[in-house]
Formats: C-alpha cells, sequence, structure tokens
C-alpha cells in the first residue's frame, strides 16, 4: 500500500481536491491504528538512519528543508525512508 499512498500523496501536493486531502488523512489514520507512524522531517535535523538526501539548497546545514516523500516505520523499524531537502548550510549572500 504504501507506494500508492506515496502517489496519493504527492497528488495532494499538486492538486487542490478536499477528497484527495480527506483520502489521504483517512489512510494516515489507518495506517496509526495499525502501527505504521509517517517520519517527521521538516524543520528536523536530517538523519541518514530513516531519511534519504536527494538534494541539497541553501539553508540551515544538517535540517530538512523540504519532504519529497513522506517514510515510515512500523513499530519503530523503518519500512520505507522518507526523501527529503536538507539545508547545506550557505546563506544567499555566498
Amino acid at each position: 500500500l504504501l507506494p500508492a499512498f506515496d502517489t496519493l500523496f504527492l497528488a495532494g501536493k499538486y492538486v487542490e481536491d478536499e477528497g484527495v486531502k480527506l483520502t489521504i488523512k483517512r489512510i494516515e489514520d489507518v495506517f496509526k491504528e495499525i502501527g505504521v507512524k509517517r517520519i517527521e522531517t521538516e524543520g528536523k535535523k536530517f538523519d541518514a538512519s530513516v531519511m534519504e538526501c536527494v538534494e541539497t539548497q541553501v539553508g540551515e546545514k544538517g535540517i530538512v528543508l523540504k519532504e519529497i516523500r513522506p517514510g515510515f516505520t512500523l513499530h519503530e523499524k523503518l519500512l520505507t525512508p522518507a526523501t527529503v531537502i536538507v539545508g547545506k548550510g550557505e546563506t544567499k549572500e555566498n
């Protein structure tokens, strides 16, 4: 189900449809009920054990700037890593 959810999650980022957003929320609620938890990423320190960095951008070094794809754990075991963009510590002035 996770690959299908990934596709729906990506659609939810680009489509302003309440039905899609409601479906995403409902799936996340069902996941929680069975022990599947979404990995918190945005604004958090990059953690290579549960995240995969696909790009770095100007921003606070080592901090996740944007989540591309959510990651999930099941009873604290990694199912899929979160795909993220991480700050490289440079400023726009550099």
